[in-house]
């Protein structure tokens, strides 16, 4: 259950009843994911000094904290072993690296955004195994994380997965079941019929594998990355091969021949310098082939496709594309779907490409000349028909 008082909320981790066969895994959309007023809670000490900062009550014993809505109290919190310590900076790493915010771990808890504290005992009746609680006192906001450790005995993965579930809501996750801001997941509001854990961390049921996950989903990813944006993930010098995630990443070559395939998501592709390869793969993504001769292809979904300097190939794939060939004589392939060239320039040497066996035609609306396939057809803006050959500027391939 979960503890709703306006902005200051405090969200309840309980455990309850749970049927393996009611539902399957399945793809979250992110915004059933997202309390917005918890993210902008979090946004607003971020505003601060630009970090978010963590402290990590380790010693144990007697603790004065906020409470939250329950008020100003001393706690007898637990000693946070080493090993869960290291276990918790090594998430938060894992989203500094992949998220645009940055944390910073704090000795201060006078001064900390977000502060975590292993109870003795959470007194709210029932069987509380976690809570967070927001606390605005003296101008002053955080976040307090609790988990009653005691509870969980020797189940480890459970504690830690409480633990990432705490911090979640700290970033601004929500329950798969909560409709408090509209939606909710499938329409279930009932905690033990919604999502497992393997779907999200922010689930109360019991996981479908028996073992509680110990990191976020990539619906959790995808989520995180809408609140918060991608973190620009810059490569070497060298040949890169990367492959990305099922969530919206964002990468950059730099320099070198690099390899850049990315999955599901949204993502923010740049090449850099050298002859690169971009995949886009799912996903509405965003890609610029920067310097070089460039290979860059949308795959499936509306993306943006940017040759950059350079005589790059260009294939927006599946879906209605926006594509810039930018300097450069650009091969632009003819895809399925409604695309669109920018900038299409013959006295740069751009042609189409189209595959062998459909036919084509032009003609001219307002501006723009249209290239009509039985593939797919290209709108070239602000191109006039007496400037176009389809003899010279276009080849079968």
């Amino acid at each position: 259950m979960c503890f709703l008082c306006e902005l200051n909320r405090q969200i309840e981790l309980k455990t309850g009843s749970y049927n393996y066969s009611s539902t399957a895994m399945r793809s979250i959309a992110a915004n059933e994911l997202i309390a917005e007023d918890l993210a902008t809670f979090t946004r607003s000490q971020l505003n601060r000094d630009g970090f978010i900062d963590i402290y990590l009550h380790t010693p144990g014993g007697s603790a004065a904290v906020g409470g939250g809505e329950f008020g100003s109290q001393t706690i007898s919190s637990l000693p946070i072993s080493v090993a869960d310590q290291q276990f918790f900076q090594n998430i938060v790493l894992f989203l500094d690296q992949r998220l645009d915010v940055d944390f910073r771990f704090s000795v201060s808890q006078a001064t900390s955004d977000i502060q975590l504290y292993y109870d003795s005992e959470i007194e709210l009746g029932g069987d509380t195994l976690g809570l967070a609680t927001t606390n605005t006192q003296a101008g002053r906001d955080w976040w307090e994380l609790f988990i009653n450790a005691p509870s969980f005995g020797d189940d480890l993965n459970y504690l830690r997965y409480s633990l990432i579930h705490e911090l979640g809501h700290a970033l601004g996750l929500e329950h798969p079941f909560d409709n408090s801001d509209g939606d909710v997941v499938d329409g279930m509001t009932d905690p033990w019929t919604s999502a497992y854990p393997e779907d999200t961390v922010m689930a109360y049921r019991s996981p479908l594998a028996g073992s509680w996950p110990n990191a976020y989903s990539v619906n959790d990813l995808e989520a995180l990355v809408s609140i918060w944006g991608a973190e620009m993930q810059r490569f070497g010098d060298g040949n890169d091969q990367i492959t990305g995630e099922n969530y919206s990443e964002a990468f950059n070559g730099r320099l070198g021949n690099d390899r850049i395939r990315g999955m599901s998501g949204n993502d923010k592709i740049r090449g850099g310098s050298g002859n690169d390869w971009m995949n886009g793969n799912k996903g509405s993504d965003w890609m610029n082939g920067n310097l070089g001769n460039d290979t860059v292809f949308g795959g499936r979904g509306d993306d943006t496709l940017r040759g950059g300097k350079g005589d790059d190939w260009l294939d927006g794939s599946q879906g209605n594309d926006r594509i810039f060939g930018d300097l450069g004589a650009d091969v632009i392939k003819i895809s399925t779907g409604h695309d669109r060239v920018v900038d299409f320039s013959t006295e740069e040497g751009d042609r189409l490409l189209l595959a062998h066996g459909n036919s084509v035609g032009v003609k001219q609306e307002g501006n723009d000349l249209i290239v009509q396939t039985s593939l797919g057809s290209l709108n070239l803006e602000g191109l006039d028909a007496s400037s176009f050959d389809l003899g010279l500027h276009l080849s079968f391939g």
